[in-house]
């Protein structure tokens, strides 16, 4: 598997730390420009990349004695589109008395979504609320403003895959393995 990653073992393997550098990476970066107040919209929980973003945002931000409570966490049922109950209840933090000024999105399309939410709002991004993403494609930076977002080792993931299912194949791995970047 590339790009995710099974708990109970028995598949190889390979894909970014999504839960200590990823994840962490974020939260240091917002924490560093003053945000104290978050908010986390994430993919659905069944998939590792999503489960492992958003445990490794809460240990982050408890680490720096931010505690991420149940109504500063949204789950979404798609890893891309934002539905209109989640929407919804972007909105209703927004508008809240503390309201988040940090969003941080489980994926680039869930914070693509959020922007267009923020802007709905009438905020201004990064002015009233900054957001951080996942994935870094090439489109980010053309964005207005351009999206800050956590880049994965695309190309070393791919070569580790390769080197994984070749060695598979020649009968050279006893064990499958998982492999983070």
């Amino acid at each position: 598997v590339l790009g995710g990653s099974f708990a109970g073992g028995g598949v190889a393997c390979v894909d970014c730390d999504n839960r200590g550098s990823g994840a962490a990476a974020s939260v240091r970066h917002l924490f560093g420009l003053g945000h104290r107040r978050y908010l986390l919209v994430s993919g659905p929980t069944n998939l590792s990349n999503a489960r492992d973003r958003l445990e490794g945002v809460r240990q982050a931000l408890a680490a720096r004695g931010v505690e991420l409570d149940e109504q500063n966490v949204l789950i979404c049922n798609d890893s891309v589109n934002v539905n209109e109950q989640t929407a919804a209840a972007i909105r209703r933090r927004l508008r809240g008395g503390d309201q988040p000024t940090a969003i941080i999105a489980g994926g680039y399309y869930l914070a693509l979504a959020t922007m267009h939410v923020i802007h709905q709002a009438g905020l201004s991004i990064p002015d009233d609320v900054s957001v951080v993403g996942f994935d870094d494609p090439e489109a980010a930076p053309l964005l207005n403003p351009p999206l800050t977002t956590v880049r994965q080792p695309l190309k070393e993931m791919a070569a580790q895959a390769f080197s994984l299912l070749r060695d598979l194949i020649a009968g050279d791995l006893s064990e499958p393995s998982t492999i983070l970047l």
